[in-house]
């Protein structure tokens, strides 16, 4: 039995000339936000006055009433989540202490509690006094990442609060998830492990439950697929019970695009006198993983392979979803992984700076199909192993979130942290102490607990890494890879293609969101690049001015801000086109693409492919078409005039067709063409020809090589290359023609043009609307087929469209 202390509680602390009444879970700025005492913290630049609210302590407090008779039963104080530096008394007597914002805590409370009225009170202390008190005492001088706060990595609590390229310096304090008692009168299910050995024919089960009980219980286990009952088992309860049992023809978890993601529901009973006093139940799926590490012509390969499949992980990397906690949402992340997976995304990779997400994002991601990769929650940091309370902290915080998780099917890989292996190249100030450190922490510690806890889930300990050790963390030749040269180290968008890594884990080109992103965090007068506002939600050492020096390598000049806007988020998608067309061209060498980043915290100028409203974009856009199973690419060698086509074919079968490729002028007509078949085996890349071609420099400027390849099953995939960047190209504005038809909310838009447009953007006004296609190329005699769904009626009088030639 549970008693939900979550709803109205009181706020006080020593700036605060009256208590608040406030809601939980919460958090102070959304208290303070929602009692007119702050402006929103996304706005212009709000964020700024609110970093020193947190030099101060908080009370939350609430009075709830027990029945006498509930006394005489087990009462413990559970708190899913406590934001961070906390003391908790009841009816004036100290419960505990926290200190991790990553951990669920509970705490035995009956000898606190009274028949009637209770009075419980929250003290949460300042994180800032707090990290600053303990980098006094650290054992040796850490290193961080250097657009925070000052001492994070003293503290476990999301690193990304306090601040990172891409976010602002927000580190609130809150009572941030569920807080309840917990009534046990005859026993309580403490733990369930589903443990299992899959293969295609059957799957050995093997399920590990705790149980704590107060009287006799009896216990019941069920297993069943979409209600029939697949498997069940009565029997005596202990304080540990195994059950094992063998399921013949198990439906299997895939990835989305391999296969159905089948799940079953696993339920777990306790009763006593024939009354359940306990049930728990999970959603479980059977799958069979390995990450695949061999030696061969290249390296050392590093492939995810699910049930006997070598699967080329595509996807994005996942922040915190807003820097105000108590705005996340399950309705807000299953928008965002309905869009990762509507975009041919099949994994996600959960960064090791933010939280570790709640229950339904793992439960979302098992039910799409979402492969996830999960980092420990230890990012762009040294740690102090030296110092007793953060180990104590470590370890409760990685048990409590691995236990929870370990039994999603969509998990397959933990990895230790983010960035912390090479950062040793980033000269911190105690290049020995910190390799002592890293090497407990990551290659002893850690490991041993997931040992007990998760040793069924593949452990790598740090991302990007070649293994461990320190050996070459970066190694495109083994491991995984973050390449930041571009961007960064402002090498032009086409070394992406001067690089093969076994796995490419971040990558990524920021842009602005979208205008009217912008406009609800900005005024008329300050939408321009370098106007301070701007540069405020810009937290990228000199981030615009790296934008507009992409922009420039590809595009002209932009006309206006709006036109910076679209340009910028071209140049982005265009970028990671290039990267990923790349990786895809050399399956399976190289088996992974996540790009950085899939989602924003907040209304910045990053590096997000969805801004923080849930705005496409171009990039998002672009992703549906470079992540789709069966991609036609083209590599380009612009000095001898020359295009490799390929197909890259990850189907579980191969694929036969037509293909056809022309050079095309500018008004669509045809100067030279040829077509052929094609067959493709099955999870393979395949170059299909190489074409060549005598122009002069002038010519270059006027021609675009466009190629089509249809399955025998009707598939068509197009793409198209141009032989001198797109600001030389002599584009004329064309003349579009539109049709638009509804039936009931889904709508059809087809355009035509009568010569060739690039990157056309649909956008609607006053609405936001999520398109089959956008930025997309047209030209003569294609006919370009757009669909989406509104509740609002929408005329063509709603829709603005503008292309490439729209913006000089």
């Amino acid at each position: 039995m549970k008693i939900n202390l979550n709803g109205k509680w009181t706020l006080s602390g020593p700036c605060l000339k009256n208590e608040l009444t406030v809601a939980v879970p919460g958090s102070v700025y959304m208290d303070f936000l929602q009692n007119g005492l702050i402006g929103d913290p996304h706005y212009r630049d709000n964020d700024r006055e609110l970093l020193a609210l947190m030099n101060y302590d908080y009370h939350y407090s609430r009075t709830f009433v027990l029945k006498e008779e509930d006394l005489a039963k087990q009462i413990e104080l559970v708190f899913l989540g406590l934001d961070t530096i906390g003391e908790i008394y009841l009816n004036g007597k100290l419960v505990g202490k926290t200190y991790n914002m990553h951990r669920r805590y509970r705490f035995s409370v009956n000898r606190y509690l009274d028949g009637g009225e209770n009075h419980l009170k929250v003290v949460l202390k300042s994180c800032l006094k707090f990290m600053a008190e303990k980098a006094k005492t650290s054992s040796y001088q850490l290193m961080q990442m250097d657009a925070t706060v000052k001492n994070y990595p003293y503290i476990r609590k999301a690193h990304a609060m306090f601040g990172w390229d891409w976010g602002p310096q927000l580190p609130d304090a809150g009572i941030w998830r569920d807080v309840y008692l917990e009534l046990t009168a005859g026993g309580r299910i403490k733990d369930v492990f589903f443990f299992q050995d899959t293969n295609q024919s059957q799957s050995q089960v093997q399920v590990k439950i705790k149980n704590e009980l107060l009287k006799p219980c009896k216990l019941e286990l069920k297993l069943m697929r979409e209600g029939r009952l697949v498997y069940q088992k009565k029997t005596a309860a202990k304080s540990e019970n195994t059950i094992t049992f063998t399921v013949s023809q198990p439906e299997l978890w895939y990835p989305t695009g391999y296969g159905a993601a089948a799940l079953y529901r696993l339920e777990v009973i306790l009763a006593s006198e024939g009354k359940e006093v306990a049930k728990r139940a999970l959603t479980v799926g059977f799958r069979k993983v390995k990450i695949i590490r061999e030696t061969d012509e290249y390296g050392e390969s590093f492939k995810f392979n699910i049930n006997d499949i070598d699967v080329f992980i595509k996807g994005a990397n996942y922040i915190i979803e807003d820097n105000l906690m108590p705005r996340m949402s399950r309705e807000r992340t299953e928008s965002l992984i309905r869009a990762a997976v509507d975009a041919n995304h099949n994994a996600i990779r959960v960064w090791g700076g933010g939280i570790y997400p709640p229950d339904y994002f793992y439960e979302l991601c098992d039910r799409y199909g979402l492969v996830i990769w999960q980092d420990l929650m230890f990012a762009c940091a040294y740690y102090d192993m030296a110092d007793a309370l953060f180990r104590r902290e470590i370890k409760a915080e990685i048990n409590d979130n691995i236990k929870r998780i370990r039994n999603h099917p969509a998990l397959v890989l933990i990895c230790g942290n983010n960035e912390n292996e090479v950062a040793v190249t980033w000269n911190p100030p105690d290049i020995a102490a910190a390799k002592r450190h890293y090497r407990e922490q990551y290659e002893a510690f850690i490991p041993s607990i997931l040992e007990k806890v998760a040793p069924d889930i593949y452990y790598w300990p740090s991302s990007p890494s070649s293994g461990g050790g320190f050996d070459a963390p970066n190694s495109e030749r083994r491991g995984d890879v973050h390449y930041w040269d571009v961007w960064h180290g402002n090498k032009p968008i086409t070394a992406y293609r001067d690089i093969t890594p076994r796995f490419l884990s971040e990558f990524g080109l920021q842009s602005f969101p979208s205008a009217k992103t912008i406009c609800a965090f900005s005024r008329p007068e300050e939408r321009n690049a370098f106007s301070y506002v701007m540069t405020n939600h810009q937290r990228c050492p000199d981030g615009n001015q790296k934008i507009i020096q992409y922009i420039g390598q590809l595009f002209r000049f932009p006309q206006d801000f709006s036109s910076l806007v679209y340009l910028s988020q071209i140049t982005q998608a265009e970028a990671i086109r290039i990267g990923v067309e790349h990786l895809r061209r050399n399956y399976p060498r190289s088996m992974g693409s996540l790009y950085w980043q899939l989602n924003d915290c907040w209304p910045g100028i990053t590096w997000s492919s969805i801004d923080c409203f849930g705005r496409y974009k171009a990039l998002h856009y672009f992703s549906k078409h470079f992540y789709r199973p069966v991609l036609l690419s083209l590599q380009e060698d612009s000095s001898k005039h020359k295009v490799d086509i390929y197909i890259t074919n990850e189907k579980l079968k191969a694929i036969t067709g037509n293909y056809r490729w022309r050079l095309i002028d500018l008004k669509g007509q045809t100067r030279r063409e040829s077509a052929a078949r094609y067959r493709v085996g099955a999870l393979r890349a395949e170059k299909l020809a190489t074409v060549s071609f005598s122009l002069s420099e002038e010519e270059l400027k006027g021609v675009i090589f466009v190629a089509e390849a249809q399955d025998d099953d009707g598939s068509v995939y197009r793409n198209h290359v141009a032989f001198v960047p797109d600001k030389y190209l002599e584009l004329e504005k064309p003349q579009l023609s539109f049709t638009l038809a509804a039936e009931s909310d889904d709508y059809r838009l087809t355009v035509l043009t009568d010569r060739v447009v690039k990157f056309l953007e649909i956008s609607a006004i006053n609405r936001d609307i999520i398109f089959s296609d956008n930025y997309f190329f047209l030209y003569p005699l294609q006919e370009k087929v757009i669909t989406w769904h509104s509740d609002e009626k929408i005329t063509l009088a709603d829709l603005q469209f503008r292309s490439l030639v729209d913006t000089y």
